[in-house]
């Protein structure tokens, strides 16, 4: 054996821990028995705790297998790996619990995340944590945006803000709320979908009242007891001609708007006629009778243009007459009268053209 492998072996070999109080853990492998006020940090390892303490556990630092005991905070890039059951003051940072068998967590905060649930109880799921997947137990709040992966079983009594459930499997939701979405339902119970929440693919299962402004876009199975308010089901496999509450209130008012606003030119008559295919035959009359119109004032004026060369005409005559009759002297009375006889004659063709 050299000598840098005898250190090596010196560091790998774990420390013992039984009975102690306020112990800090920097490095290096330990077990920790019934020991109170333990903080771990940097990258120290605890293979194994049981009915221990710990105040604080942050850095890398790492609890391979947690049997029972206290966490009071578990923050930084923590993780534990097999948590079999007792109690976490709170998650936060980005630290993580590989499997949870039975645990009451009140806190999880920032970016921390449980991968498996298989039971117990989470007070608030905060921030931006996430449980991926939830076999069994109860979860009272998700806030923010939190998030559930997969619900196997179980109850998660209010889902708020912008929280998500990816898929359920089985289980109840008690609220969901908001703007908090739930991806698909294979099967369960939603009791109460309020405000702008969403439900994308129900296949089965069971939603009691959805409210508010909510909304299941696809509902392939399953039973929606009662729709109120603005919610609606944007496509329904089983009954495509479904239709919320509201959808139908909107189609009343829409039909009595259009006869609000309906013109009165379009208004029917006895004869089923509208009056508007009217319009043709009066526009028709009218110009007849502005044709008609029309052709009596040039009659007027054609007999009235008569009237006046007529009068022109007589006008000329006196004037032929009276330059007659200044000659009258130089003439003979037999050439007289044959030209009075002639300009009567005259005058009377020019009235008969």
């Amino acid at each position: 054996m050299g000598f840098l492998d005898f250190f090596k072996n010196k560091e790998s070999e774990p420390f013992n821990h039984k009975g102690e109080k306020n112990i800090i853990l920097r490095e290096g492998k330990h077990y920790v028995i019934d020991c109170q006020n333990v903080i771990v940090g940097r990258k120290a390892v605890v293979l194994e705790t049981t009915n221990s303490t710990f105040s604080k556990v942050s850095g890398k630092a790492r609890i391979q297998v947690f049997n029972s005991g206290k966490i009071n905070l578990l923050c930084g890039k923590a993780v534990v790996g097999f948590f079999k059951s007792g109690f976490v003051t709170k998650m936060a940072g980005k630290s993580s619990i590989t499997t949870v068998n039975d645990c009451t967590i009140q806190y999880l905060k920032n970016k921390s995340k449980i991968g498996t649930l298989n039971a117990g109880l989470v007070k608030f799921l905060d921030d931006n944590s996430k449980i991926e997947t939830f076999n069994n137990g109860q979860i009272l709040f998700m806030r923010d945006k939190a998030q559930v992966g997969t619900l196997i079983a179980g109850n998660i009594a209010n889902a708020i803000d912008k929280t998500k459930i990816t898929t359920i499997m089985n289980g109840q939701v008690d609220y969901i709320t908001e703007k908090s979405a739930i991806g698909t339902i294979n099967n369960g119970q939603i009791n109460n979908v309020c405000d702008n929440a969403k439900i994308t693919t129900l296949n089965n299962g069971k939603v009691s009242v959805m409210m508010g402004e909510s909304e299941i876009t696809t509902k392939i199975a399953g039973d929606v007891i009662e729709i109120n308010g603005d919610s609606k089901i944007v496509y329904n496999q089983n009954d495509p001609q479904i239709e919320s509450v509201t959808a139908k209130k909107s189609k009343k008012e829409d039909k009595k708007a259009q006869k609000a606003t309906k013109p009165e030119d379009e208004e029917f008559s006895f004869d089923d006629e509208p009056k508007q295919n009217q319009e043709p035959v009066k526009e028709e009359a009218e110009t007849k009778k502005t044709e008609k119109k029309e052709e009596k004032n040039s009659q007027i004026e054609f007999f009235d243009s008569i009237e006046l060369d007529g009068a022109v005409m007589e006008e000329d005559a006196e004037d032929e007459s009276e330059n007659e009759e200044s000659s009258v002297d130089e003439l003979s009375d037999d050439e007289l009268q044959e030209q009075i006889a002639d300009a009567i004659k005259k005058l009377k063709n020019d009235k008969k053209d």
